[in-house]
């Protein structure tokens, strides 16, 4: 369980500390293994208008951990398929409007399946977007990301609704025909266990729920033998409200 909070602003030049802690908690039994549940969170440090350090810390992310050894394969949310064709146009435009530089770009290929379904397939080039070497994690977090930006690029291709008119106010705000959204929490992810993947990995993000609050993914990433690397059940967008939509709501 994730929760992400409004994202910090980090204009150039100034330094903003960060404080991560995790907290050892109970044990549980959790796919056949003892798992550890472990609330952790990401707080920065508050500053001036004026770029002058606060005392006071601002919370940016807050989530709940299973730390454990586990069964070391995961169940496909869908049945798998490991091919995909898509139109890199669409995804040059995608990380052009957000400023994503190479190293950010971890999509080469993205199509839509049906109107909830799309598939993408995870660049070969991918670089690592966290420390690497004895930390083991590095690829786990470029799947991910892997993961929100393809349900990014979905949720920038709905059809305009009730929202239409409501205007981006931070950077990391996604706007789309139907309104401006921001990464708002991760109800359930799963990684099996640490191994290479063989040949591309192939993204399907689906969407679950929406309605003019929020809109709900589900998706999963496969290796081309069709094992299943991870799963995430409602990667949640919520809708960025401004001042007059706030006020009618």
């Amino acid at each position: 369980d994730v929760r992400f909070a409004v994202p910090p602003l980090l204009p150039p030049g100034v330094t903003r500390e960060a404080a991560f802690e995790v907290r050892a908690g109970q044990w549980l039994r959790h796919d056949g293994a003892m798992a550890r549940v472990c609330p952790a969170s990401l707080a920065v440090q508050d500053i001036s208008a004026n770029g002058r350090r606060g005392k006071q810390q601002s919370p940016v992310v807050r989530a709940v951990l299973l730390m454990g050894a586990g069964s070391g394969t995961l169940p496909p949310l869908w049945p798998v398929e490991t091919t995909a064709q898509g139109d890199a146009a669409l995804l040059a435009e995608f990380y052009r409007r957000r400023g994503y530089g190479p190293d950010w770009q971890l999509l080469d290929s993205f199509t839509v399946a049906d109107d909830a379904t799309c598939d993408a397939r995870m660049s070969e080039a991918a670089s690592a977007l966290a420390l690497s070497g004895e930390t083991g994690y590095t690829g786990r977090v470029v799947m991910f990301e892997a993961l929100a930006q393809a349900a990014a690029v979905a949720l920038g291709l709905l059809p305009a609704g009730q929202r239409q008119g409501d205007t981006a106010s931070l950077p990391g705000d996604m706007e789309s025909p139907c309104g401006v959204w921001r990464l708002g929490a991760v109800g359930f992810l799963r990684f099996a266990a640490p191994a290479a993947a063989r040949g591309s990995v192939m993204l399907r993000v689906r969407r679950c729920w929406m309605d003019d609050r929020l809109v709900r993914y589900d998706a999963q990433a496969v290796d081309a033998d069709g094992v299943v690397l991870a799963t995430v059940n409602h990667l949640q967008f919520d809708a960025v409200l401004t001042s007059q939509t706030a006020a009618t709501v």
